[in-house]
């Protein structure tokens, strides 16, 4: 919680900084609300880490039939539930 009351108090991309700054990263996966994923991955952005956002809140049905999850990866139109979840969030 952002608050504190469960643990650090803050966003998570005030860790995610921290954690850059003391630690070598390959890779980080994202889990979580979409824009706190988006936030993530600008944090990662100058470090130039490999970042992987998992889309799982936008997935409706799971088929692909209603659209719902219809996404722009680098340039190209993909469904969460079927090309994902997760996607690479340069």
């Amino acid at each position: 919680m952002d608050d504190g009351s469960k643990g650090k108090k803050g966003f998570v991309t005030d860790v995610l900084k921290e954690l850059l700054q003391s630690l070598r990263m390959d890779l980080v996966h994202s889990v979580g609300p979409v824009l706190m994923m988006k936030a993530g991955a600008e944090v990662t952005r100058p470090y130039g880490i490999k970042t992987i956002a998992s889309l799982n809140p936008i997935m409706i049905d799971g088929t692909g039939m209603c659209g719902c999850c219809r996404v722009i990866i680098g340039g190209r139109m993909m469904f969460t539930c079927v090309d994902g979840p997760d996607f690479d969030a340069p």
